[in-house]
């Protein structure tokens, strides 16, 4: 006798509308065990697996080096250490370690939670010596202290990229209609980065840190548009900014 109870699986009661939460089934089909296991969204260890992720478009990241692009961030900066060409394929085989045991549930998880979707199969980053990161093309500077805040600059940029993919700007018109009525007084550059820390802030608390998003914070605290969408999605909550931008998702 298989025994399973329903307390939070909101899923089975989906399928069954006549059974109650905290029920217990004392037989279960093997095709609803399979039902159950393949089909819907379980949290296990605060991360989530997603068995249906072939509804999504998961890009691989190719990190890669380009010297004559990255010589025009090297002639800009003007620095006598700036990274030779070595030292950033050892730091891009570092990361890309990293980004690999976690890099496709994150992708898939950005997705969900914003309701929009990568159209591309995979995305060039452009990993340079120094720079101010940006998302198109996609561009990380080494930070040679921690290789973490490297993959959370990468996670921040590709959010930017999510929302500006072919369109998810029309499905999210009036999404962003609502934030830049909202926050009228703020700024551009706060309005746009509400959203996106709030969705980013999902991601740390499911597959990293507080203390890892508070040294994001710290790190940028001195950027006027990034601390103010901090300050916003903490006062109003990440959760309520995402709840009110997704369901405008059209």
């Amino acid at each position: 006798m298989l025994k399973v109870y329903l307390k939070n699986c909101p899923g089975l009661n989906f399928i069954f509308p006549f059974l109650k939460t905290n029920v217990l089934i004392s037989e279960f089909s093997s095709i609803i065990l399979f039902i159950f296991k393949n089909i819907f969204l379980i949290k296990f260890s605060n991360i989530y697996k997603f068995p249906l992720s072939s509804i999504f478009m998961v890009p691989r990241i190719i990190f890669r080096h380009s010297h004559s692009y990255d010589k025009i961030f090297k002639d800009m900066s003007r620095v006598d250490n700036y990274p030779n060409e070595k030292k950033v394929t050892e730091y891009i085989d570092d990361v890309q370690k990293i980004w690999n045991k976690i890099g496709r549930k994150i992708l898939i998880e950005i997705q969900r939670i914003s309701r929009l979707k990568f159209n591309d199969n995979k995305i060039v980053c452009y990993v340079v010596g120094k720079a101010i990161p940006f998302a198109d093309p996609l561009t990380i500077p080494i930070y040679w202290k921690d290789h973490n805040y490297f993959i959370d600059t990468l996670i921040h940029e590709l959010i930017h990229l999510l929302f500006t993919q072919e369109g998810n700007l029309q499905k999210a018109k009036k999404s962003w209609g609502y934030i830049f009525t909202k926050y009228k007084n703020e700024t551009f550059d706060t309005k746009i980065h509400i959203p996106l820390h709030a969705i980013h802030t999902h991601i740390y608390t499911i597959f990293f840190s507080m203390e890892r998003l508070e040294h994001d914070i710290i790190e940028l605290y001195n950027l006027h548009a990034y601390r103010r969408s901090w300050e916003i999605v903490n006062k109003d909550g990440y959760q309520k900014i995402i709840e009110e931008f997704t369901k405008r998702i059209t």
